[in-house]
């Protein structure tokens, strides 16, 4: 079991970077890039794209989209300096495929992909229940 996960998922013209920096930390990041009108893609070790932290709850509620529990799940992070970001994911209408969008971004994900992405997810929210919920041994 590794401590920490990292994982891409790109398309032609947008991808969505997935971080669990640690089992232990309660949050995943996901951040969300594009190709510019030049063709480049934005660089995240630029500051580039648009970057969430995905709590446990929230995790649980996208799992629930993608076991079709749920048709879709909204939500909007609010920064302390008042930036708002809507996050939001939902099926196609064919419920093939699932649309996941972030602020200004946008991707899709369906077949293979989207198994390697649920059983991504899952693995992460089991394995973060374990590990990132529990108190500290010992201590005064």
């Amino acid at each position: 079991m590794a401590d920490q996960h990292s994982i891409s998922f790109f398309g032609q013209k947008n991808a969505m970077l997935m971080n669990s920096s640690s089992m232990t930390d309660p949050s995943i990041f996901v951040r969300m890039i594009k190709v510019k009108q030049n063709g480049v893609w934005e660089k995240p070790s630029l500051n580039e794209g648009k970057v969430v932290n995905i709590s446990l709850i929230e995790l649980g509620s996208i799992l629930e989209v993608l076991e079709h529990n749920e048709t879709e799940w909204k939500t909007v992070h609010k920064r302390k300096d008042g930036v708002s970001t809507s996050i939001s994911i939902k099926w196609a209408v064919d419920q093939k495929a699932i649309w996941i969008n972030i602020g200004d971004y946008g991707k899709n994900f369906k077949g293979g992909e989207l198994r390697f992405f649920t059983k991504m997810l899952e693995h992460l929210f089991e394995e973060k229940i374990e590990f990132a919920t529990h108190g500290k041994k010992g201590g005064a």
